[in-house]
């Protein structure tokens, strides 16, 4: 038994012949987020030891008094930061709280590169971005904070497809860090998705609005073991909590075709 798109499911091992179904490309595109249980499992220690050097000598984090810029450049990746090596930033959306980045990080070490070339990758990518997808960017964080509700659009336009591809190299669940969403919110122009979008979108008013904090918001929890992909679209509402213990991340944006 393993437990994938969030739920118990019979399955073979997700490296064994590995093809996305279409019953998992169905899930994702309603609810807006799908795991690949173990699908980098025999690789992640190179891998987490490739981050963790990259990490190691990138120097000193950078401190960047402009969160609000830094993150729009970042996210969208603007070339204007493509040659900072490592970032600390205390961004609102994080409660203040520390995040230390590595931009484009799959550009600096031949194992982290080679993983948009990996078979397993490629299938996943194809399958749900479109056979003309385009790798647009990454990141690797080192968590000291919670991350509060909100959805992607930095260097995105609205009306594009775009998906991040998560690689957690810490084990996470519900309370401990991982992924929160909200199902079906990546349908982002219904009267749902805006109504959420507007009454989350300042941390500091959830409860005043909505009668409790943002950690109790109705969600459903991605746990992932190292080794799992998680996928989601940049609309699907998200969030984080419990995990302000340096849990590490490595984050791969794709876009559709345009």
């Amino acid at each position: 038994m393993t437990i994938s798109a969030g739920g118990p499911t019979e399955a073979p091992p997700a490296t064994a012949g590995f093809e996305v179904t279409a019953q998992q490309r169905r899930y994702f595109e309603t609810f807006g987020f799908i795991r690949f249980d173990g699908l980098f499992a025999d690789d992640v220690a190179d891998i987490t030891a490739a981050f963790d050097q990259v990490v190691s000598e990138s120097g000193p984090a950078e401190d960047v008094d402009d969160a609000t810029r830094l993150e729009s450049d970042l996210e969208g990746y603007g070339a204007a930061f493509e040659d900072r090596a490592r970032l600390e930033i205390h961004d609102d959306v994080h409660f203040g709280k520390r995040r230390i980045i590595v931009p484009f990080v799959l550009d600096k070490h031949e194992r982290l590169s080679a993983l948009t070339s990996d078979e397993r990758f490629t299938t996943v990518a194809r399958a749900l971005v479109g056979p003309g997808y385009e790798v647009v960017g990454s990141d690797g964080n080192v968590f000291f904070c919670d991350t509060s509700w909100h959805f992607d659009f930095y260097g995105a336009p609205i009306d594009q497809l775009y998906v991040k591809f998560f690689l957690y190299l810490d084990p996470v669940d519900a309370d401990h860090g991982a992924l929160r969403v909200i199902p079906g919110t990546n349908y982002w122009n219904t009267p749902y998705a805006e109504e959420l979008r507007g009454s989350l979108a300042d941390w500091r008013a959830i409860e005043d609005t909505l009668g409790v904090p943002g950690d109790q918001i109705p969600y459903w929890p991605i746990d992932s073991r190292p080794g799992d992909l998680l996928v989601a679209y940049y609309r699907t509402l998200h969030a984080t909590y419990g995990g302000d213990t340096g849990r590490r991340l490595i984050a791969i944006s794709l876009r559709g075709e345009t």
